[in-house]
């Protein structure tokens, strides 16, 4: 397996790596020659799950791949703490590169103008990714609505957070939206409209405020779709062109390389 490339732009990969970090420490990051995923993968249940799919030229130039795996996939698991730190440091490099390498001692070279970081990594069997590779949805979503800015509800969140350990999310066709959280001393609901026939879901308040940590992807449009008491997921739309100027050198497949994220939120049923 061998991988090289140029990382220009270091901030639009750190909000993704700072993101995810929210949601658990391992993430699984799978490079191929049309795509790389970040996607979220802790084997213990009732954690959030998260899948992000970009263009490799939304983050990456000079961008070479070789695999001998199906697809031309590198698929690799690391933890997120070690990852999280070197991104941050990349913002403010002028010139950052990658490369996968066998294992060696870390280092740091001398001169003050280069830094090399170094991050374990792990291949993951080819039998293992198709299982986690792409989310399966439990059945058929009874609504699917546009989410209103992540930035307004960011502040809902923490309120409701406030008040109690579980929250009902409501939703219906017509694009109306409830969020309810209720304990022994009070109950309080953020209504965008009038109240209709809901699909709904029950989910922890510390899962919500963890998933709204994704406003820093300043997503174009969110999709929140609830299939009645079992599944809740929210797909973000993201223009990772935001955060960096235009390299001419990328070829690109599109003016804008759009990233998409899958994110699963556990329900917590009632017994």
């Amino acid at each position: 397996m061998r991988l090289k490339a140029t990382v220009y732009n270091p901030v639009g990969l750190h909000r993704i790596v700072q993101t995810l970090d929210k949601f658990g420490p391992i993430c699984v990051m799978s490079f191929s020659t049309d795509s790389i995923r970040f996607i979220s993968h802790d084997e213990r249940a009732g954690s959030i799950r998260a899948w992000v799919k970009a263009q490799p030229s939304a983050f990456l130039s000079n961008y070479r791949i070789q695999s001998r795996l199906e697809g031309c996939e590198i698929p690799l698991t690391l933890r997120l703490e070690f990852l999280l730190p070197i991104t941050k440091i990349a913002q403010n490099a002028t010139d950052v590169k990658i490369s996968l390498k066998r294992s060696e001692n870390q280092n740091r070279e001398g001169r003050l103008c280069r830094l090399v970081q170094n991050i374990s990594v792990v291949a993951v069997s080819q039998a293992t990714m198709p299982a986690i590779r792409d989310p399966i949805a439990v059945n058929s979503p009874h609504v699917f609505i546009f989410l209103p800015s992540m930035n307004s509800l960011k502040p809902v969140a923490d309120r409701l957070r406030q008040i109690g350990k579980y929250m009902y999310i409501s939703a219906n066709m017509a694009g109306e939206l409830k969020l309810i959280v209720a304990n022994d001393v009070a109950e309080s609901d953020y209504e965008l409209e009038d109240v209709r026939k809901f699909a709904t879901v029950r989910i922890t308040t510390e899962d919500f405020v963890n998933f709204m940590n994704s406003y820093q992807l300043v997503p174009d449009n969110v999709i929140c779709s609830i299939t009645d008491n079992e599944q809740l997921a929210f797909y973000l739309y993201i223009n990772n062109d935001i955060h960096h100027q235009a390299d001419p050198s990328v070829v690109r497949s599109s003016a804008i390389d759009q990233t998409v994220m899958t994110c699963f939120v556990p329900v917590c049923q009632e017994y």
